[in-house]
């Protein structure tokens, strides 16, 4: 353990099997669970909770499906979507006071300057982002400022301030 090594397909295969197996006769079925998105398709959904329920018959498949009606209504509907939201709550609430967003989507139609730290929102928030390219693209830009040592759509923004360190 701890130690990457190369393995072919059948190899690494074999260790997930040999490896499930013992926590199945350790732990049973429900020693196994899964953890997973909320944007996977409705397709991806079904194969998840087809391995799950019927391949390994774990009662532990937290998913976080669109609507009700995109499980069977015995999966759980809980995903990485609750830890996500949850931490993002948590410092909104610390910073400013309360857990919801501190300004409006219309604020970006007349802000002088958008500041962003570490938030590479062309790629997490692409409805957003395109809000902020119209504004950008239109008569009277605002400032860019990207704090962030990464390179990113965001940072690489024409017309923005990008700082590195």
């Amino acid at each position: 353990m701890g130690k990457l090594e190369r393995a072919s397909w059948e190899e690494a295969m074999s260790l997930i099997v040999e490896r499930t197996r013992d926590v199945q006769r350790r732990l049973t079925n429900h020693g196994i669970g899964f953890y997973t998105t909320g944007q996977l398709f409705l397709e991806e959904y079904y194969a998840l909770a087809v391995v799950g329920k019927a391949g390994l018959n774990t009662l532990h498949m937290f998913v976080a499906p669109l609507s009700d009606m995109t499980m069977p209504a015995n999966i759980g509907r809980d995903g990485k979507t609750r830890l996500c939201t949850a931490t993002a709550a948590v410092s909104m609430r610390e910073s400013f006071g309360s857990d919801g967003q501190p300004g409006s989507y219309t604020d970006i139609d007349f802000t002088e300057c958008i500041f962003m730290v570490g938030h590479n929102m062309s790629a997490t928030q692409t409805v957003l982002w395109s809000r902020i390219l119209d504004r950008l693209d239109g008569p009277d830009p605002p400032k860019l400022i990207v704090v962030d040592p990464r390179t990113s759509d965001t940072a690489k923004k024409q017309h923005s301030i990008w700082l590195q360190e």
